[in-house]
């Protein structure tokens, strides 16, 4: 014979009991809220804190724009990488290399630009592997130091290098260095060839190698 299913049991509580689980669940919602605003006011506190001491002692400073070069911004925090690559992080001579990392940077971003005009680039992929291979630091200013370079190189292998010619008729230059202008124009006066300039500058000239040599500082491209 089959048991009949059992019948949930209905528990009958007294005005006090319920007015008991109220104040209870009161409390509850009071505990749990209030948690919530303490909870909110120290997460509040904290974020205050952050900002004042991370985002603006240290986030923000590195982040102003400290360089600009047409449409392209550059921050503290870049300028900083390009300073630490070039002088191999040593920040004892920082400050005397902050005006050419400055040039460098703009004459790099001109470049870019110009170089991508004329239609010659360099891709990611080349710059990783140049990273790769020197072991550089990966950061954006590295990564525009490594660009600058390969494209330097690229553009003189694919577009210098075919409009100059590999030879060049040479001549050897002669120099003296004198007192005055008016000094030179009267030596000058008196000479017609190389040798007799070649006798005046061992004889006048105030400056040691020429005085030497005779006035001769090599061979160089005749000028046409």
């Amino acid at each position: 014979m089959a048991k009949k299913p059992q019948q949930p049991v209905k528990r009958h509580y007294s005005k006090h009991q319920v007015a008991k689980f109220e104040a209870q669940r009161k409390r509850q919602r009071i505990i749990f809220a209030t948690g919530l605003s303490v909870i909110g006011i120290v997460l509040a506190l904290v974020g205050i804190g952050v900002y004042k001491g991370w985002y603006v002692d240290q986030y923000k400073p590195m982040h102003t724009t400290v360089l600009t070069v047409g449409d392209t911004k550059y921050n503290v925090a870049y300028f900083v990488d390009a300073l630490r690559h070039f002088t191999g992080g040593d920040s004892q001579y920082a400050y005397y290399f902050i005006d050419a990392v400055s040039e460098r940077i703009q004459l790099n971003q001109l470049m870019v630009e110009k170089a991508s005009e004329m239609g010659y680039t360099i891709s990611d992929d080349e710059i990783d592997a140049a990273i790769e291979e020197n072991s550089l630091t990966d950061v954006p200013a590295v990564r525009d130091i490594v660009r600058a370079s390969l494209l330097t190189d690229k553009l003189k292998t694919e577009y210098f290098d075919p409009q100059v010619p590999q030879t060049a008729e040479q001549r050897e230059a002669l120099a003296m260095l004198l007192e005055s202008e008016n000094a030179a124009s009267d030596v000058l006066a008196g000479i017609i060839t190389d040798e007799e300039f070649a006798a005046k500058a061992a004889e006048l000239s105030l400056e040691s190698n020429t005085k030497t040599d005779s006035g001769s500082i090599g061979f160089k491209p005749a000028v046409p």
